[in-house]
């Protein structure tokens, strides 16, 4: 079960409650079935995988953000089990947030940076600064 992946940083639901993905140490990003307990699929098997620290799930779009020890946001697809976009972040990605429609995501490091992206132009439309203070969590709410 969940113990098999690791020491687990970050959980979230997703797919109406019926899956939980886990985010792992070990750089491991799974899925699991919440009944039965079984892992479903892994998002990330690479060897010298940064360590997840942080993850969000996108109840509309079937997608899930990471955030990593390398500075990096992963974007990844739970309908195929790709990862479709990396941003650089800069410092250790400590907290991740996803737009409800999958639009825009938002992180923050252990340099203090806030960064948020459109996902629809790959850009990063704004870095905020907390100067000399990692940022340990972050969530967006509605843009409309």
């Amino acid at each position: 079960a969940l113990s098999k992946s690791g020491i687990v940083t970050s959980v979230s639901f997703a797919a109406e409650d019926q899956r939980v993905v886990t985010g792992s140490f070990d750089g491991s990003v799974k899925v699991w079935h919440c009944a039965s307990g079984v892992c479903e699929m892994t998002l990330s098997t690479l060897s010298g995988s940064a360590p997840i620290l942080s993850l969000a799930v996108c109840p509309v779009e079937d997608l899930v953000l990471t955030g990593s020890l390398d500075g990096r946001c992963r974007l990844w697809e739970l309908s195929t089990g790709s990862m479709s976009q990396v941003f650089e972040a800069g410092e250790a990605v400590r907290s991740v947030a996803i737009s409800r429609d999958g639009c825009h995501i938002l992180c923050g490091d252990a340099d203090g940076s806030c960064r948020f992206w459109n996902l629809k132009t790959r850009k990063s439309k704004q870095v905020y600064l907390q100067r000399g203070e990692p940022i340990l969590s972050v969530m967006l709410h509605s843009l409309d």
